[in-house]
């Protein structure tokens, strides 16, 4: 008996091509139990393909502002949770086109200038192996909107706060804290000693 090998695509639909797999192995004169070992074997070459695939790639941007009292930070509310623009990549896009388009949609903000380069830093692995790329730009329009996403009929955040570093510090969770203390280093903001 000659032993076919079918290269599988991962896609959403992974469990419909293992029973497919299965049943045109069977099919073509294979044993049931080598089937099984060959839907096993391909089984976890998915899994392993949908565990690296589940490192989601996304990006956004710290936005800042010159205020009359200093520099604010951008952050957004959804539910309770404050956060800093930034969305999922789309297939083709960098990371600085994903996340400038995630700005534009999540803000309306689309007139920003990277004064401090186009340097980075990625947030610890979180919520299934999520990193998030963020780069540091600062706007002269101070103008934000909460546009409607168009999927969900609604916009993706409730709120939105300008505020200065150490009261963004107070608002967030500990990977955006440590994205912010970054971006307050890069734009010369000095956060006090009692700043936690």
């Amino acid at each position: 008996m000659a032993i076919l090998f079918i290269p599988l695509v991962y896609h959403k639909a992974n469990i419909d091509l293992i029973s497919l797999f299965k049943a045109r192995f069977v099919h073509l004169g294979g044993s049931n139990s080598l089937a099984r070992w060959a839907v096993a074997a391909t089984g976890s070459r998915i899994l392993r393909v949908m565990r690296q695939q589940r490192q989601k790639r996304a990006a956004g941007i710290v936005i800042t502002r010159d205020a009359a009292h200093g520099t604010e930070v951008l952050l957004l509310r959804a539910y309770r949770n404050w956060d800093l623009p930034k969305g999922r990549l789309e297939d083709d896009e960098t990371p600085l086109q994903g996340a400038l388009r995630e700005v534009r949609e999540e803000t309306g903000l689309s007139v920003l200038e990277f004064a401090w380069g186009e340097q980075s830093m990625d947030t610890e692995p979180y919520a299934g192996g999520k990193i998030v790329r963020f780069f540091l730009a600062r706007t002269q329009g101070a103008i934000v909107s909460l546009p409607i996403n168009p999927e969900l009929g609604r916009p993706e955040h409730h709120e939105f706060r300008w505020l200065s570093f150490p009261a963004a510090l107070q608002l967030t969770v500990p990977r955006l804290q440590r994205i912010l203390r970054w971006a307050a280093t890069e734009t010369g903001v000095v956060l006090g000693p009692n700043v936690s």
